[in-house]
């Protein structure tokens, strides 16, 4: 522009007529550039409203799959636990017909055997509790009880048996626990 020529408010898409200084060209390429900043922008807002769809709906499998896990996970042991229950039923039956106490006794021990297996098999221990030092997060103390055979915070004996399933504890082990005299 001529620096002389008065300032106007001008239509930014209106021709203007080239001058020396080539402002319209300078003005194709504005246009050029802003016709690809905003095809670049809706692209980039595309994409941006797809990929919030595909989280959308990726948490809504991962939440589907997690209720069919919650769903069907104990599957597996109550599958194991059904031949027990089998056997419990078979000892009511011999208990009924008259079997002797020693027949009776050796088929609970084995039913016992068998539902202890069935827990293995899905990672469920027994916590060792009796001898071993007292550890709130395995015990649960229901009572003490002087010794001066045994160290203090000694467990003396297992009240309940406590029960873990890999690393966590489903059930303490309630027991007695040695104090000094």
């Amino acid at each position: 522009m001529h620096p002389d020529a008065p300032l106007t408010e001008t239509d930014p898409h209106e021709e203007l007529p080239v001058d020396d200084a080539g402002i319209q060209v300078e003005l194709d390429e504005r246009d050029a550039l802003v016709e690809e900043l905003t095809r670049e922008r809706d692209e980039l807002q595309s994409q941006l409203l797809r990929s919030i769809a595909d989280l959308q709906n990726f948490r809504r499998r991962v939440a589907q799959e997690k209720d069919e896990i919650r769903k069907y996970a104990t599957e597996n042991l109550v599958a194991n636990l059904l031949p027990v229950l089998d056997n419990f039923e078979r000892t009511v039956a011999a208990s009924e017909k008259g079997a002797s106490a020693e027949a009776l006794l050796e088929g609970v021990r084995m039913v016992e055997r068998q539902l202890r297996g069935s827990l293995e098999s899905v990672q469920v221990r027994r916590i060792v509790a009796t001898g071993a030092s007292f550890n709130p997060d395995e015990h649960e103390a229901v009572t003490t009880e002087t010794s001066a055979d045994h160290p203090e915070g000694t467990v003396l004996e297992e009240l309940e048996a406590g029960y873990r399933m890999g690393d966590r504890i489903l059930r303490p082990a309630r027991v007695k626990v040695a104090k000094k005299p």
